[in-house]
């Protein structure tokens, strides 16, 4: 009689895709975080040095740095439907940003809608 070898009962690791996501998404969040954060240090440095040296009115300044910058990012082919709806997003985000903030610096509560039906008149 022959006898049966005993198979290993050890579990090998095997990295699945989930794992792999998972990494993908912490280097995405890393890199997210590293250019916002150089985004943060170059406009309180650089971006209002240069706004402060000028005379100009402030809506023109913006307005002179958002040409500039439209340039750039159309000579390197970016659609311009694309960078609109970056700017109009990024608008967006930063006021509620700014709002969120005032509310909860002030202790500012939201209003509530009251239903006109459910009140009773004496």
């Amino acid at each position: 009689m022959r006898k049966h070898k005993q198979g290993s009962t050890r579990l090998k690791v095997v990295q699945t895709n989930t794992d792999l996501e998972l990494k993908q998404k912490e280097d995405n969040q890393k890199d997210w975080e590293n250019f916002n954060d150089s985004c943060k240090d170059f406009l309180n440095n650089e971006f209002k040095s240069l706004l402060e040296k000028s005379k100009m009115e402030t809506h023109t300044k913006l307005y002179t740095f958002m040409f500039h910058l439209t340039q750039d990012f159309v000579w390197d082919k970016m659609p311009m439907g694309q960078f609109k709806r970056s700017i109009d997003i990024g608008v967006k985000d930063g006021t509620e940003n700014y709002l969120d903030y005032i509310k909860d610096t002030y202790n500012i509560k939201a209003k509530e809608n009251v239903n006109e039906k459910t009140k009773t008149l004496n």
